[in-house]
């Protein structure tokens, strides 16, 4: 009824008139009146001779990208979008069922902690190195020393003091840094902390402060200036 009174109305008075004769706020009224936007068609799943040939090529041609193989697989007349190939292409299976990088993280997120290194130049142009701890729940900043000559020695008389009065943590995430010594796993699990090293070439799970600084970076790095 109420739509019925606002649709002659306005024929007479005006859309802005007619809402305000029935009470109805007129972008309200124009909501409920205007159609739904159909939703976009979904594209059909692939064929199953198309999933065969995507899994195929890559498998066979290891370097080969999504539109090379999407190039090869138009000159057989099959007709697959970019996001297909990318999807259904084959993967190198995980040897024994290990876990990824971020399932690790995820579920041993309590127990973590990570240690890096980042550089500091003073007034007078002296280099010096910073050594700091963070808890990987919070990014908590944990322990932080200052020196001019990292060694092997002070790292691991780093980890002493930060591990002490019970703050022991089950994994130490690291990067491959030769500082930390070819040992330094070894003399760690026989604390019963297992050292876990970040992947090669990976800068993303780093835990270096360098590529997207963190508040807990900033705080090391802003404590670091004010000890020196």
């Amino acid at each position: 009824m109420i739509e019925t009174a606002v649709v002659e109305l306005t024929a007479v008075a005006g859309p802005t008139q007619a809402c305000r004769a029935v009470g109805r706020p007129r972008a309200t009224h124009y909501r409920r009146r205007r159609p739904s936007a159909p939703r976009p068609a979904r594209a059909p799943r692939p064929q199953p001779r198309a999933l065969d040939l995507i899994a195929q090529i890559s498998r066979d041609n290891r370097l080969w990208g999504t539109e090379r193989i999407r190039g090869e697989l138009l000159k057989l007349g099959i007709v697959v979008s970019n996001w297909s190939i990318r999807r259904y292409r084959w993967r190198k299976q995980r040897p024994g069922g290990s876990q990824a990088w971020r399932t690790f993280l995820r579920n041993h997120i309590d127990c973590i902690w990570a240690a890096d290194l980042f550089v500091v130049q003073t007034v007078g142009y002296q280099v010096l190195y910073v050594m700091f701890f963070i808890s990987h729940r919070r990014r908590n900043l944990v322990h932080f020393n200052v020196t001019s000559s990292p060694t092997a020695a002070w790292v691991w008389r780093q980890l002493i003091e930060a591990t002490a009065w019970t703050r022991l943590r089950s994994h130490l995430i690291h990067d491959r840094d030769a500082v930390y010594g070819r040992d330094f796993d070894i003399r760690t699990r026989a604390l019963g902390i297992i050292g876990a090293q970040t992947p090669r070439r990976a800068p993303n799970p780093n835990g270096s402060p360098t590529p997207r600084p963190r508040p807990a970076d900033a705080n090391s790095r802003r404590a670091g200036a004010e000890r020196i």
